[in-house]
């Protein structure tokens, strides 16, 4: 059975469907069965009921995040709001989801704030047709991490290997930690392997020598190091600096969050003290003046220019949602 994949980044949110995930039941109603239901469902513009999570029976939690399961029957435009209370204030913040949209045909994810005018900030749409249904409930799991990228800031168009690269000057990055000998920067990464970063003297660095990092490549089993030099017509040659063996390093679900140390390089995941990966590379040290993202094979998100204390993370928040079709 061939399987869809649908990834909605939306600010700091995810939201995955993967076909190939569904339980098959002997009746399509079977899948709802011991759910709560509601049914007396308000408009768009009617004072909504926001009901406490807390409140729910079938909940996991994992160390990271909470797990729901929930299902919509309609033809189109299955709408969800979430936020920090059950009477958003005037003026107060609210995600807002719509599944099945535009006659079932796209799914977006917006930043919505009510006063006397709604104001929507549309964070991301995408392709989603004939995912409502009105015969059969659309039943998914929806995974709420905890808030590790707040404050970052994110990158997911991001070109293929042999693409004409985006080199960010890290001379606008706020969040830069500083030694006598060395820079650091916090980066994260959602996606199933190859997290590419380039990293050299300047913006357009043709017939001159970057450093590329591999994270997670080979099917998510090894990261490496490279020196690479590449010429206008997209051919380079690389020069293996590490190779690591960092097995099921990467996830499509949650963000892998780790800092680069621009001196002595090293990759050190948030909450670890020992690097997982490093190198030194004296005869040739590259600065990381201009930053790149890459992609290889697969649709990858980045995020960059993040808050470099790992306490300004407030776990009270969600920032990662994780939807699969159950």
């Amino acid at each position: 059975m061939a399987m869809a994949r649908f990834l909605l980044a939306v600010g700091a949110i995810v939201i995955l469907w993967h076909s190939g995930e569904c339980v098959h039941h002997r009746n399509a109603f079977d899948g709802i069965s011991g759910c709560l239901q509601f049914d007396n469902v308000p408009g768009y513009h009617d004072p909504q009921l926001y009901i406490p999570t807390s409140l729910f029976r079938n909940m996991v939690r994992t160390p990271h995040s909470r797990i729901l399961r929930m299902g919509i029957v309609g033809v189109n435009d299955g709408i969800f709001r979430y936020g920090r209370s059950a009477f958003p204030a005037n003026g107060e913040q609210v995600v807002e989801s719509v599944l099945g949209g535009w006659s079932n045909t796209k799914s977006a994810g917006r930043l919505q704030v009510r006063r006397r005018n709604i104001e929507n900030t549309v964070l991301k749409e995408t392709e989603t047709p004939r995912i409502m249904s009105g015969s059969r409930p659309l039943v998914f799991k929806m995974e709420v991490f905890d808030n590790a990228i707040k404050g970052c800031r994110q990158f997911d168009n991001v070109p293929g290997y042999n693409d004409t690269q985006v080199y960010m000057a890290t001379t606008t990055f706020a969040n830069v930690g500083r030694t006598s000998n060395s820079r650091s920067f916090r980066f994260g990464i959602v996606g199933p392997n190859d997290g590419i970063i380039r990293f050299g003297r300047s913006t357009y660095p043709f017939d001159e020598a970057v450093v590329e990092l591999v994270v997670g490549g080979w099917r998510n089993t090894q990261s490496v190091a490279r020196r690479q030099t590449r010429r206008r017509d997209h051919t380079y040659n690389n020069v293996l600096l590490k190779e690591a063996s960092t097995p099921q390093l990467l996830c499509r679900s949650r963000p892998l969050l780790f800092r680069i140390d621009n001196g002595r390089v090293q990759l050190t995941k948030d909450g670890e003290r020992r690097p997982f990966f490093e190198y030194s590379d004296s005869q040739y040290a590259i600065p990381a003046d201009y930053i790149a993202f890459v992609k290889f094979d697969v649709n990858l998100i980045y995020f960059y220019d993040c808050p470099l204390e790992d306490e300004s993370v407030d776990s009270g928040d969600s920032v990662l949602l994780r939807c699969s079709l159950a």
